[in-house]
């Protein structure tokens, strides 16, 4: 039996950065429940959780040329209600699985904010963020025992997930 690769699907008018920006969005609120920042907010490099984001998520998001422009990127898809998404696939390996991969997310995200936040409260923004962080990806995730195990998908190149964006080189 073949291992069912993970599918991150967006549709034609959101792509990856979008993901990024949700999440980020979400964090934000996490701690701004739990923490009173004062009247003058978060610091601007504080808001600036993208970046952190981009660099957890890196490891575990590919992109191929060929993803997305076969029908065995849909017609596999372990799923009832697939979306006939074709443009924006991205390939998610989950080595630790979906929990692991966002507590991975959410705590590289929530370090420079260790300081301010200490022991308890630091672990129920980190809970909030977590949940939201589910929230926002599940809609968007689907398994595809096809995925990568295809004659087309063994032909097909790498390609950088993160245009323009990141600095990471392909690896």
């Amino acid at each position: 039996m073949t291992v069912p690769i993970w599918q991150l699907r967006m549709s034609s008018e959101k792509n990856i950065h979008d993901l990024v920006k949700q999440f980020a969005d979400a964090i934000m609120e996490s701690l701004q429940r739990e923490v009173d920042f004062g009247e003058e907010g978060l610091s601007s490099s504080m808001l600036t959780l993208e970046q952190p984001l981009i660099d957890a998520l890196f490891p575990y998001v590919k992109a191929y040329n060929a993803c997305g422009k076969h029908l065995v990127c849909t017609s596999a898809v372990d799923a009832i209600n697939c979306p006939d998404y074709d443009d924006h696939i991205y390939i998610l390996y989950l080595p630790c699985g979906a929990d692991g991969l966002v507590s991975e997310v959410v705590a590289k995200s929530l370090k420079p904010f260790l300081p301010l936040l200490g022991g308890q409260l630091y672990q129920d923004v980190q809970k909030r963020a977590k949940a939201s962080i589910f929230r926002l990806v599940r809609p968007h995730l689907y398994a595809n025992p096809q995925c990568r195990n295809n004659d087309v998908c063994m032909i097909a190149h790498s390609i950088d997930p993160w245009p323009v964006i990141t600095t990471h080189a392909l690896q």
